[in-house]
């Protein structure tokens, strides 16, 4: 038995080309709708999970913090450039030397100040977000300079600190007597530590980055005033080494036994007058033997002697005069040149003998 025959149907119609068109536009404005509320949905969902974050992207030195709290950006600074505050400077003077960390010399890194810049980008004043900048974060990247305060008030408090351990103040040279002896202090220098200068090598090395380092220590010295005191105590010495001897003869010119000048006698005329010449001061050792005038003036009746005029007769025989006696000279103790010369001898360490000065009549 053969199949039954199959019914043939014409083909449908084609649909105008306009509909067409209408079907695809209206296809296309479905899908980007869909795209559009797709990124509508992501990008709703990053602002959120970016609500109070860094915009990612953003890069402060050498650490990313996109994507992070401002507090964990701040630690994540910290503990990347903890080094930098913890950098140790060493001043030195002599052999005594002191060390101080870079945050106690008023060093800090900014990580919270740096933090609040960095969640700045991508947001208006008013703190809404921006897109388009974070959009040229995420993309493109944003970087921050790294930076560093330093607090020169602190870094001043700590060298004047300092300063009560280095600075000292001037002893001049001194040169007093003690009984028939002198004592005899050079002085020592002063010191003080130029705090101005010494800031601003420390200003120089902290801000470099060069972290442990030497800093040098700016300190000016005065040297102690009386240059002249060893030599001053020298003669002083040479005064009281020993007596001075005072020698005369008689008239006739026998030789009398020395008076001595003792060292305690010279002593009580010693004096150490100071003067200031200038930057230095000057110390000058005089002597004033003029009490010993006194006594002087109780020798000179013993030791003087009057002059004699000579008489002469005339011998009408011979025409002639004729000595009936000689004359003589005379001579009168001089006390003042005696003084000047006894005076004089005081600081001669070799002829400690003084000849008595006369004056002939």
């Amino acid at each position: 038995m053969s199949p039954p025959p199959q019914a043939k149907y014409p083909p449908p119609p084609a649909a105008p080309l306009l509909v067409r068109l209408l079907r695809l536009a209206l296809l296309s404005f479905i899908g980007l709708s869909l795209l559009a509320l797709l990124l509508a949905a992501t990008f709703f969902t990053l602002q959120l999970a970016l609500a109070d974050r860094i915009a990612p992207g953003v890069r402060i030195g050498d650490v990313d913090i996109g994507g992070m709290a401002r507090a964990g950006a701040a630690e994540a600074l910290s503990a990347r450039y903890s080094d930098v505050e913890e950098a140790v400077y060493t001043f030195r003077d002599g052999d005594r030397s002191w060390s101080a960390s870079a945050s106690e010399l008023g060093l800090r890194l900014p990580a919270a100040e740096l933090a609040d810049h960095a969640y700045a980008i991508g947001r208006r004043w008013d703190g809404s977000p921006s897109l388009p900048e974070q959009a040229e974060a995420w993309f493109y990247g944003a970087y921050i300079s790294l930076i560093l305060r330093f607090d020169e008030a602190v870094a001043r408090a700590y060298l004047e600190r300092l300063a009560r351990d280095i600075d000292r103040e001037r002893q001049d040279a001194s040169l007093v007597f003690n009984g028939l002896g002198v004592d005899v202090s050079a002085g020592r220098s002063g010191r003080e530590l130029d705090v101005a200068a010494t800031l601003i090598g420390l200003r120089d090395a902290i801000l470099s980055g060069e972290g442990g380092r030497e800093i040098p220590l700016a300190i000016n010295e005065s040297p102690p005033r009386g240059s002249n005191v060893e030599q001053a105590a020298a003669l002083a010495q040479v005064a009281l080494s020993s007596p001075l001897q005072l020698v005369a003869t008689r008239p006739n010119g026998e030789p009398l036994m020395p008076w001595l000048v003792t060292p305690e006698q010279i002593r009580a005329g010693l004096a150490i007058t100071v003067r200031d010449e200038g930057d230095d001061r000057r110390y000058d050792v005089r002597v004033d033997l003029s009490a010993y005038a006194r006594f002087l003036g109780t020798l000179s009746a013993a030791l003087s002697t009057p002059a004699v005029d000579g008489r002469f007769d005339f011998d009408p025989a011979s025409g002639q005069l004729r000595v009936i006696s000689p004359s003589s000279a005379g001579r009168r103790l001089n006390v003042e040149r005696t003084i000047e010369r006894l005076e004089a001898a005081v600081f001669d360490p070799v002829n400690r003998r003084v000849s008595m000065a006369f004056e002939t009549l």
